[in-house]
């Protein structure tokens, strides 16, 4: 029940996101840069396979994932886990940030790429808030509740 929940938040909070832009004139390329997507993600991922073991990213899905009952010192991983991919995503977009940054600072002379490079920067603090936002943080509030039924039962 709960993996439905999560899907059907996640459609509809990506959803009015999506919409929102689009009602606001927007297009969906504007916010789709596949350079700072792969640097945001695979910065976090990187960051999250140094941060812990690889039995603890198996075991933390399958924690918040499923509605089996797990034991308390798991589902304290799991929390811990949600909250670094939660900030992770934030630390790495905003270094990703930083280097477009720099790339605009580098380039002043051409006024014509100041608009690209700092529409690039955003994008990738915006991937950067919706790992946390979409992903991180609903799978930690899912743990938490786990904990909640696992402690008062």
């Amino acid at each position: 029940m709960h993996l439905v929940r999560l899907s059907f938040g996640l459609m509809l909070g990506l959803g009015a996101f999506l919409f929102g832009l689009i009602l606001e004139g927007g297009h969906l390329a504007a916010i789709l840069y596949l350079a700072t997507a792969l640097m945001t993600v695979g910065g976090t991922i990187g960051y999250m396979i140094m941060s812990f073991p690889i039995s603890d990213h198996v075991t933390s899905f399958r924690a918040a994932l499923t509605e089996d009952a797990t034991e308390q010192k798991t589902l304290r991983i799991a929390q811990q886990y949600f909250v670094a991919l939660g900030n992770g995503g934030l630390m790495v977009s905003i270094v990703s940030f930083c280097m477009a940054a720099i790339h605009i600072m580098e380039n002043l002379d051409n006024r014509a790429l100041f608009g690209p490079g700092l529409a690039l920067g955003m994008a990738t603090l915006t991937y950067g808030f919706l790992i946390r936002t979409f992903i991180a943080r609903p799978l930690t509030d899912r743990i938490i509740e786990k904990l909640d039924l696992l402690t008062h039962s």
